[in-house]
């Protein structure tokens, strides 16, 4: 069975979450949280969950699905996600949100397959990368390299390679 299904992805306080819920409601979606700690039953506080009303609205998948004190990995969100979309209608499109790299790898390709680039053909969403480096940077104290490296780097599909990294130590002098 062939799903429409839209991605967004990222990083943390990005405004995927509200993008979604627009996106959901212009299509009658649902939505499929691709957040490793959304996951959590009773980790409502620091982790932007959205609210029962919201889950109810639409359809959400992906969350409060075990306790902080069970095992969860990858493979048991991507079988989980799996059997929550075969209850939806088939014709109701998905819109699967959030900044866990490893949960959207397994969804595009499973577990165990080599990275493939997709076709060009796939749209992509591009920011600007030197207003996310200006947004980042004024976010990011103390700094935060990975976040920032991540929000600067341009997406695979467009064959640009990464910056290179602005210094090997870490100034903690606010720029």
């Amino acid at each position: 069975m062939v799903r429409e299904a839209y991605l967004l992805a990222g990083a943390t306080a990005t405004g995927k979450s509200a993008a979604a819920a627009i996106l959901a409601r212009e299509l009658g979606a649902a939505i499929l949280s691709a957040d490793s700690m959304l996951v959590y039953r009773g980790m409502d506080i620091g982790t932007a969950k959205p609210s029962p009303e919201e889950r109810a609205e639409f359809d959400m998948g992906g969350v409060d699905l075990v306790t902080p004190t069970e095992d969860f990995s990858a493979g048991e969100w991507l079988r989980q996600a799996g059997a929550w979309a075969a209850k939806l209608p088939p014709t109701r499109p998905l819109v699967v949100v959030g900044g866990t790299g490893l949960y959207f790898t397994a969804l595009l390709r499973g577990l165990d397959a080599p990275w493939q680039p997709p076709p060009p053909e796939y749209p992509v969403l591009q920011m600007d990368r030197a207003s996310a480096s200006a947004c980042a940077s004024t976010r990011c104290w103390p700094p935060d390299w990975n976040r920032r490296w991540r929000t600067c780097a341009p997406s695979i599909p467009s064959g640009r390679a990464r910056p290179p990294p602005q210094s090997a130590t870490r100034n903690l002098v606010r720029p």
